[in-house]
């Protein structure tokens, strides 16, 4: 067993045994348990996401910026969020003359329209407007891309994504599953939690399993909010936020 890692056969017996479900080959099989765990997994993947943990997101290659308008006479243009991404967290660009990137600010939908009467130096926002989309079985078509919008149009430059990937379940019973100790804790018990669809009578275990969840909950976001508070090492001249820095730095030096 490598450390840090626990197989999908050794959680399959954790869940087993705090359940109590051994023998229950009906109302629990293996690959039943299995499976919820695997949903309980991706849940826990988004929760950690969306508290600025950046443990499960991944960088795009850098991809040239799209120089056009979606739409003629629309003020954003868009680029591709692959089908097998969840979200979009964040968008780096290098612009043309630039030796570095910058993240592009994340804005409402609405505030898009914002940047329609302004001198255009360059993309300063983004926004994701769609995730990708299903298809029926065929003869329907594919999956469908999700979009990301990004204004004001770009006039060049490439960009990179971060985001985070759909989780791709691992069943078999070598496959391993990896990280902090109370994120593997809080996808035993939410599995366990989601189990009792099928014991709706086990009222005291809920109660347990809730507060076992709750508390490894409270520690996944206290670890996020500890990593999220760290402080600049050196003074930011923050006249360039969201524009050209040397745009404002020719003017002044």
């Amino acid at each position: 067993m490598s450390f840090g890692f626990r197989t999908m056969l050794e959680i399959e017996g954790d869940v087993q045994h705090r359940f109590s479900a051994a023998g229950m080959t009906l109302r629990h099989p293996g690959t039943r348990i299995r499976q919820l765990y695997n949903v309980s997994w991706g849940e826990l993947r988004e929760k950690v996401s969306l508290l600025n943990d950046g443990a499960f997101l991944e960088a795009s290659d850098p991809a040239p910026l799209p120089t056009a308008a979606a739409v003629t006479g629309e003020a954003y243009a868009e680029v591709d969020l692959p089908v097998d991404v969840v979200a979009a967290y964040g968008v780096r660009v290098l612009l043309p003359g630039s030796t570095r990137y910058r993240p592009l600010k994340r804005i409402g939908f609405a505030a898009i329209h914002d940047f329609q009467c302004r001198t255009n130096r360059g993309p300063r926002v983004y926004h994701s407007r769609k995730v990708a989309t299903g298809a029926p079985a065929a003869p329907g078509p594919a999956e469908v891309v999700g979009k990301v919008m990004i204004a004001p149009v770009p006039t060049g430059g490439v960009y990179r994504l971060w985001y985070l990937k759909a989780w791709a379940p691992q069943v078999q019973d070598a496959d391993k599953f990896g990280g902090h100790a109370s994120w593997v804790e809080w996808a035993l018990w939410h599995t366990c939690i989601k189990m009792m669809g099928a014991d709706q009578k086990k009222t005291r275990f809920y109660e347990i399993a809730d507060r076992e969840r709750g508390k490894l909950e409270a520690q996944i976001e206290a670890r996020a909010q500890a990593l999220d508070s760290g402080m600049s090492e050196e003074p930011r001249d923050a006249r360039g936020d969201g524009e050209d820095d040397d745009y404002f730095w020719g003017e002044e030096w």
